[in-house]
């Protein structure tokens, strides 16, 4: 890796690591870095083809699902893939696998105008290149207030466990939802999510903000979007704020 002249040469381990999980490789800059923020670089990279070769993919798939108490759906699904070469040769592998899922889904209201959703997913993937375990569990709250608002709450952890590699997910998110009319002739959306993984070799934080805002009288119309992002993976740091507001008048 260089710089968009070639006279830099940036070094493995100092500049930038290399994250590969199953078939994709990622770049990450490291803190500190001779690279600078907003640089244009140059990668040089060699990719092994498959080779050359005739073959036979056969897959097959099946899923079951069963509700119950009008508020619980329980499913199982199964895919298979295998391949047959018939002849020639291939230097890497065709990726067959075996994946089983199983699962849980719950949808209920309650109360007055509230409602309650929920999931929890169990992965078995036995493939070639990047076998895995994942387990996922999320869940929300959600109502309508006074009639004009719409406010929801959720949760989830999530859970990948990959075989041929340290990158795995240990990862919490929260997340809150706010809209509806503040008065008459507007309307507003407001979100904010939180995001922690611990499970790679570098912990990862995500913090997001975004706010729209709209106001029309006849033919006038205001529109307001605000965003905020922070990402921290390792100790590298990235924020970004962004606002835009628009008038228009429609003659």
């Amino acid at each position: 890796m260089s710089n968009a002249q070639g006279t830099q040469i940036y070094v493995e381990g100092l500049d930038y690591r290399l994250v590969t999980v199953g078939s994709i490789t990622r770049i990450q800059r490291l803190v500190p870095s001779t690279i600078t923020d907003g640089e244009t670089v140059l990668v040089d990279y060699r990719y092994e083809t498959s080779g050359t070769a005739e073959f036979d993919t056969l897959a097959s798939a099946l899923s079951v699902n069963v509700s119950f108490l009008n508020t619980l759906t329980a499913f199982v699904r199964y895919d298979w893939q295998d391949t047959d070469v018939r002849s020639g040769s291939l230097t890497n592998p065709v990726n067959d696998r075996d994946r089983v899922e199983l699962g849980i889904t719950m949808s209920n209201q309650f109360l007055d105008g509230w409602s309650i959703d929920g999931q929890y997913r169990h992965v078995v993937n036995d493939e070639e290149i990047s076998p895995y375990v994942s387990d996922l569990l999320d869940a929300g709250l959600s109502s309508s207030l006074f009639g004009r608002f719409k406010v929801a709450v959720s949760a989830g952890i999530s859970e990948i466990d990959y075989e041929n590699s340290p990158e795995d997910v240990q990862q919490v998110t929260y997340r809150l939802r706010l809209g509806g009319r503040a008065f008459n002739r507007s309307r507003f959306s407001y979100e904010v999510s939180y995001l922690d993984d611990a499970g790679g070799s570098e912990p990862r934080r995500q913090v997001r903000h975004r706010l729209s805002f709209q106001w029309s009288y006849r033919q006038v119309q205001f529109d307001l979007r605000g965003y905020y992002f922070q990402d921290r993976l390792g100790v590298t740091e990235r924020d970004e704020t962004r606002i835009t507001g628009q008038l228009t008048r429609v003659f």
